[in-house]
């Protein structure tokens, strides 16, 4: 996590946002984190899993950027190359952080050592005035925005995870010199399980919208084929094909 600090005006009046340097960070992250209301965008252009955070135990709904640790294939030449970018990149490097004098509210936070932070370039968070200029403004939008779709995505999850439709898989790389490579610890849609809930549960999945971003996860693997080609195209170690494998069944959610 980004060490972060809460962001003053008459203090922090100089901070601009790069967006060179959101592209700097974003091209170092194999795995983004979005919320539920992304999930129909991001599938559009991402294989979308849920992955079990090691620090609260909780799933997460994450779209997978890359193959290798620390690559983003949806960066190129210094630019974003998908056609939706996630929430969590078009806020960088701000966040919303709880008030220390009162309860219920937030202040915006800064990663101050992110490359994304300048006071030679970029987008100005205050004017002459020390007051919030208009891109401060509309970022603050969008994190209040988020934090309410973060309360939405942990009540889908809760639901899917109740309904035990939650499978851990292994995505086996399989190089075209033989070798392979399992990236472990991803979760998708049990099908069979799915095929199989009870009517009353089927009812719920409908009333709440759930099914259709349920379908939308599970037609999001077919962009691991995207996956595949970004990473022939910028490598020399060829891919020639990824397979799923439900993971071993002392480790599956089902």
């Amino acid at each position: 996590m980004a060490k972060l600090t809460t962001l003053e005006p008459g203090i922090h009046d100089k901070l601009k946002v790069r967006e060179a340097g959101v592209i700097e960070v974003a091209k170092l992250q194999q795995v983004i984190n979005i919320s539920v209301q992304e999930i129909a965008n991001a599938a559009a252009n991402f294989p979308v899993f849920l992955n079990k955070s090691a620090s609260s135990g909780h799933y997460d709904l994450s779209a997978l950027m890359g193959i290798e640790a620390r690559k983003n294939l949806f960066v190129s030449d210094g630019q974003w190359s998908a056609a939706y970018m996630p929430m969590f990149l078009r806020t960088y490097p701000l966040y919303l952080v709880p008030s220390d004098m009162q309860d219920d509210a937030f202040n915006i936070a800064i990663a101050q050592d992110s490359p994304a932070i300048s006071e030679q370039e970029g987008e100005d968070l205050f004017d002459a005035d020390s007051k919030p200029t208009d891109f401060l403004n509309s970022k603050k939008q969008l994190l209040e925005s988020e934090l309410k779709n973060g309360v939405a995505s942990a009540q889908f999850v809760q639901t899917i995870e109740k309904m035990r439709l939650l499978r851990e898989i292994d995505l086996v790389i399989y190089y075209a010199d033989g070798t392979k490579q399992p990236l472990k610890g991803l979760h998708t849609i049990n099908e069979d399980r799915l095929h199989n809930i009870s009517q009353e549960e089927l009812a719920e999945l409908h009333s709440s919208d759930y099914l259709l971003l349920i379908h939308a996860l599970l037609l999001s693997l077919f962009q691991l084929n995207q996956l595949i080609r970004r990473h022939n195209e910028s490598s020399s170690d060829k891919i020639s094909q990824i397979k799923l494998e439900v993971a071993d069944e002392a480790h599956q959610h089902i």
